[in-house]
């Protein structure tokens, strides 16, 4: 039997046919297992490093997790509660703390028009996107300020 036979064998296909497919579900499995273990290693860091983040005694383990568990790691959105650029404090809308990191690639947005960073002012309503840093802290990339309910009047309530 040569090999073009071989090839051509029913079986020989279904058993590469086969391999291909389990090829394909453990990549797709392994896939979701290092997202997850990224989600899952930032909230880890995130209650490490809280009490460097947010000035509480060391030693302190308060991670400030919100109910679910895991903190959103590549964004957030929420208030303004303290500026010391390049570092913005954002309380969410689950009552947690998250530390902004800002940078000169950093966009900061109002409406149509891009702003500084320094143009931001505690209060201001934003939203964030970025990416995770080992210390637990988000490093904003875009960084867009939305007016808050009672800003937009009556109509924003209904």
């Amino acid at each position: 039997m040569d090999i073009k036979e071989l090839i051509k064998s029913k079986t020989v296909r279904a058993i590469l046919l086969s391999a291909s497919g389990i090829a394909v579900v453990l990549s797709i499995f392994q896939l979701g297992a290092a997202i997850g273990y990224r989600k899952a290693a930032f909230s880890y860091r995130m209650g490490d490093n809280y009490h460097k983040i947010f000035d509480g005694r060391p030693g302190e383990r308060n991670p400030g997790l919100p109910p679910q568990g895991l903190m959103p790691g590549h964004g957030s959105a929420g208030l303004i509660m303290k500026m010391e650029l390049p570092n913005v404090i954002v309380e969410t809308p689950d009552n947690t703390e998250q530390s902004i990191i800002t940078n000169e690639r950093t966009i900061v947005k109002r409406f149509r028009e891009t702003i500084k960073p320094g143009d931001l002012m505690v209060g201001d309503t934003i939203v964030v996107i970025g990416s995770p840093n080992e210390d637990g802290q988000i490093e904003a990339k875009l960084i867009r300020t939305i007016p808050s309910p009672s800003d937009m009047g009556p109509e924003a309530s209904r």
